[in-house]
């Protein structure tokens, strides 16, 4: 009984810590990356920490903000993967890639302009031309979740503001969020975030696990572990 119970403990040290994706953008215009973390009550979290290298850029200029202070960027998870690791512009394409980066991951069929199921949306009549009108946005996505593309994280969570630094040379994103309705990591693991000013792609990187942010959880926890399974030995020998 005494070793079930010490096998059981050492067993749940190994699921401590929640599953861990890392998208990092490290190319001539971003620098930082875009995480997810699976919770075990079902869902996800993400954050960002990003910055813009050269914020001055017109690439930007449709994409500044009302007052001026943020530079705000669409985002979304496609489908495939670039070829590079600090891939940009063309290099983000739908045909580029290996898969193709293709279109945003919406394997519900919300069928937003920019999905990925076209043929699929066209034959259940939900594109434009037939009078279907995509409805995402964080009011819309609380409440009905099908609404949304699951990749479609700026319909969702609204877009990423990057906010000037005082000399508007350089421009940063830090948020986070949590999404509750959000796909499992093996559904997403090796696809894409890509960043667009309005439809433009910008910049895209490929999300990969990452075992670095659990390793001292899973540590921590095995610590735990062990203490514990000290004291119920202790206490089993005084019984």
């Amino acid at each position: 009984m005494r070793q079930n119970a010490l096998l059981g403990l050492v067993a749940a040290a190994s699921v401590l810590a929640d599953p861990i994706l890392v998208s990092t953008q490290n190319n001539s215009m971003v620098e930082g990356n875009v995480t997810f973390e699976e919770q075990s009550s079902g869902g996800l979290t993400w954050a960002a920490n990003l910055t813009l290298l050269d914020a001055g850029l017109t690439t930007y200029d449709d994409c500044i903000s009302a007052d001026g202070k943020s530079i705000d960027l669409n985002w979304h998870v496609h489908v495939g993967r670039p070829t590079s690791d600090d891939a940009v512009g063309s290099e983000c394409g739908a045909t580029a890639g290996d898969p193709p980066v293709g279109g945003h991951y919406d394997p519900n069929y919300a069928c937003g302009s920019s999905s990925n199921e076209q043929d699929t949306c066209t034959e259940l009549n939900k594109t434009s031309s037939n009078g279907y009108t995509y409805d995402c946005n964080p009011s819309t996505y609380l409440s009905d979740p099908s609404v949304c593309e699951v990749g479609d994280y700026s319909g969702k969570f609204g877009a990423m503001k990057f906010m000037y630094s005082a000399d508007n040379t350089t421009a940063t994103a830090e948020a986070s969020g949590s999404d509750p309705f959000g796909p499992t990591l093996s559904e997403i693991t090796n696809m894409s975030i890509v960043f667009h000013c309005a439809s433009p792609r910008l910049f895209c990187a490929t999300m990969l696990a990452s075992d670095d942010g659990n390793a001292a959880v899973k540590g921590a926890g095995l610590d735990l572990v062990l203490m514990m399974a000290v004291t119920i030995s202790s206490l089993a020998f005084l019984m």
